[in-house]
């Protein structure tokens, strides 16, 4: 039992801590419902630990964790850690286009499926917003982690594939989160606003463990819009953010005075460089983070470095982290960027099946390296530059064109809120075909035609797609990632034929 009793007593003592540190006393942790205070976390984990107990749930078990954004969910994360559990963050059901198939892609290794309410129920009255059912997908075949080893288990995007469970023992999950930390140095005068899903390693992993390391305020935003957000910002009055590319976009199209935080910092897609310095005009310090489900985090940049460094990459490498760029047979010709692997110290243990047995996807690791399949490069500094996913990058008139850049480009256009790009089946004279989707706003509806027009003026013609198609919406998997397969599928449709 030793190893269960050490990693357990990481996340006991961090608790601990945070706690007890008199700086923190005035830290809360906070959503749009609920606010607790530093000194009243471990009361709430103690009610929660037995409300848990009394159904039958012991740490033992394997646990499926569905869950919000929210004071509560966060708590209910915090105690299974403190007790070692073993357990699979997962959104909370109903939510993305194919949350009603979560239950036949439940783990079979989870005996329980513990579920966090949303709502305004007391943090005191943890039967009114926690619950417990059996997960109907348990199979006592299925091989769970050992109770004297508890993992962590996320499920990959699927967004080119079939999700796979990536395990992270718990040591290697709390340093990964103590790695974050000691470069960004959260403190107890910090107040961060995490917009990001604490079930994806991004929100847990990098935003909510290093802010409670640091003892920093923290409020939590579920399903955050532009509109919610800047009114948790006049409430809460965040001096940090986490951001993705598109938020940020969203953010600053919508602002229009500064309002300065200590810095922001934006992980996932490539953001443009106008939308980089429209940030900085309005909120000062913007910061790039690089990281991967399978990672955590891997790179971040620093507020010390200058503008010019940190819009154009995503940092340095963190301590235990190895990269290296290797070029592609498909990348010829463009031997300043290749596929970014990596060797993290602090990373995940391997992938698993919903039976709990070790899967090793084909091509998943290059002789101990994790192959990451994005594109990227590395300046003479070693700051790294993510351009987007290998396998999402095509040819056009002989120049390499990452679609994510064409997407976030696409982004900027006044009236355009989401936009996807995939590759068509059929060649034009550039290249491969392409068809972009883009989801527009109520009061500004330009058609495909005029989008593909206003874009053509801003950018070389070969980075121009062939087709806009305007959509309701983008279909997205479980993770909130948007579904490249049913796109590519929509693209093969005779109505994607023209603009």
């Amino acid at each position: 039992m030793a190893e269960r009793i050490a990693d357990e007593e990481l996340f006991r003592s961090l608790v601990g801590r945070a706690v007890a540190d008199p700086a923190t006393q005035s830290a809360v942790l906070s959503d749009a419902s609920h606010q607790c205070a530093y000194p009243d976390i471990p009361g709430v984990l103690e009610r929660i630990g037995r409300a848990l107990s009394s159904r039958g749930v012991e740490p033992g078990h394997c646990l499926i964790l569905e869950i919000n954004n929210g004071v509560p969910a966060a708590l209910t994360a915090l105690a299974l850690l403190v007790a070692g559990f073993s357990f699979m963050p997962s959104p909370a059901a109903g939510r993305g286009a194919r949350a009603g198939q979560a239950s036949a892609a439940r783990p079979r290794f989870a005996r329980w499926v513990v579920s966090v309410a949303p709502g305004t129920a007391s943090l005191a009255e943890v039967s009114e917003w926690l619950h417990v059912e059996p997960n109907d997908a348990f199979a006592e075949t299925a091989q769970a982690p050992p109770a004297d080893r508890p993992r962590l288990f996320f499920r990959t995007s699927g967004s080119l594939g079939a999700a796979k469970l990536a395990a992270y023992t718990y040591r290697n999950f709390y340093r990964n989160a103590l790695n974050a930390q000691r470069v960004r140095a959260f403190d107890p005068s910090d107040r961060i606003a995490l917009p990001t899903p604490i079930y994806h390693v991004y929100g847990l992993g990098a935003g909510f463990l290093p802010g409670l390391m640091g003892g920093a305020s923290i409020d939590f935003q579920d399903r955050s819009n532009v509109l919610r957000y800047l009114e948790r910002e006049a409430e809460f009055q965040p001096n940090v953010a986490f951001m993705t590319p598109t938020f940020c976009e969203m953010l600053v199209r919508s602002r229009r005075s500064p309002r300065p935080y200590r810095y922001m910092i934006t992980g996932g897609d490539c953001i443009s460089e106008s939308t980089f310095k429209r940030c900085e005009d309005l909120h000062g310090t913007l910061i790039g983070q690089y990281g991967a489900t399978e990672l955590g985090v891997v790179s971040v940049g620093s507020v010390d470095d200058p503008y010019e460094t940190r819009a154009a990459g995503v940092g340095r490498p963190l301590e235990g982290v190895e990269v290296r760029i290797v070029n592609l047979p498909a990348l010829r010709g463009h031997s300043d960027c290749g596929e970014l692997q990596v060797r993290h110290a602090y990373g995940f243990e391997g992938y698993v099946d919903l039976d709990g047995r070790s899967l090793v996807p084909p091509n998943a690791f290059d002789d101990g390296w994790y192959r990451t399949g994005d594109l990227a490069s590395m300046s003479d500094r070693g700051n790294l530059r993510i351009h987007g996913r290998c396998d999402l990058s095509v040819n056009r008139n002989g120049m390499l064109l990452p679609l994510a850049e064409v997407e976030s480009r696409m982004r900027e256009l006044d009236g355009v809120e989401e936009v996807a790009v995939v590759t068509a089946d059929s060649e034009t004279m550039r290249g491969k075909a392409l068809v972009a989707f883009c989801v527009v706003g109520r009061r500004n509806s330009p058609s495909g035609q005029e989008l593909r027009t206003r874009f053509a003026q801003r950018v070389a013609a070969f980075s121009v797609p062939d087709v806009v198609r305007v959509v309701a919406a983008l279909p997205k998997l479980e993770s909130g990632k948007v579904d490249r397969r049913a796109l590519s599928a929509l693209a093969l449709q005779p109505d994607a034929a023209s603009a």
